[in-house]
């Protein structure tokens, strides 16, 4: 039976949801790096914020996520898809450009 994601795992929430996400909204040739970090917080959930380095230029979503569980997934690919998105429709890398893109949040790897 595959495991869930543990939300301590910033490689696999960054595997699975992040990037294809980012990839959705990003060209492989303007993406220099992804950092996904997570902020201290007292409750059993994840504080997640995701910044990007693009062509030498950083961009960081002006929120940060809460992820409770597996069922949560979707909905931090979705509201981070709409924030980068956002984001870089003010960034110069796509300045007044709208991208669009289709992502599909991963399932655990298979062992």
């Amino acid at each position: 039976m595959p495991e869930e994601l543990h939300l301590f795992d910033l490689d696999e929430l960054r595997r699975r949801v992040v990037e294809p996400v980012v990839k959705s909204l990003i060209r492989p040739d303007e993406l220099d790096e992804i950092s996904v970090t997570i902020e201290e917080s007292s409750s059993p959930s994840r504080h997640f914020r995701v910044a990007l380095k693009v062509r030498d230029e950083l961009i960081s979503s002006p929120q940060s996520w809460w992820v409770y569980e597996q069922s949560d997934l979707e909905r931090f690919a979705a509201e981070l898809y709409d924030s980068l998105r956002d984001e870089l429709v003010e960034d110069r890398l796509s300045w007044g450009e709208w991208r669009d893109g289709e992502y599909e949040v991963l399932g655990p790897r298979q062992t």
